[in-house]
C-alpha cells in the first residue's frame, strides 16, 4: 500500500528541514524553513524511511527526528 504524508510547520516554527537518513531516500525537504510551511511526500514503496532536522538533530538518530513506515 502507498500513501502521502503531510509535514506541517506551525506558525511559530523556526529553521526546520527534512533530511533523509540513508538507505531511505525519502522524505526530503532540504531547505531550512520557518512556519507556517508544509511539505507533502508520496511513498510508493514499502519500507521504513527515517529522517531528521539538520538544525535540531543528526543522522545519528539524535535530536529532532522521525520515521515513516509504509506497509
Amino acid at each position: 500500500m502507498f500513501g502521502t504524508v503531510l509535514f506541517l510547520w506551525s506558525a511559530s516554527a523556526q529553521d526546520h528541514d527534512i533530511e533523509p537518513i540513508v538507505p531511505g531516500t525519502k522524505p526530503s525537504q532540504p531547505t531550512l524553513r520557518d512556519g507556517p510551511f508544509s511539505h507533502e511526500e508520496t511513498f510508493n514503496t514499502a519500507g521504513s524511511y527515517r529522517y531528521y532536522c539538520s538544525a535540531h538533530g543528526g543522522a545519528d538518530w539524535s535530536g529532532m527526528r522521525g520515521e515513516v513506515v509504509v506497509q
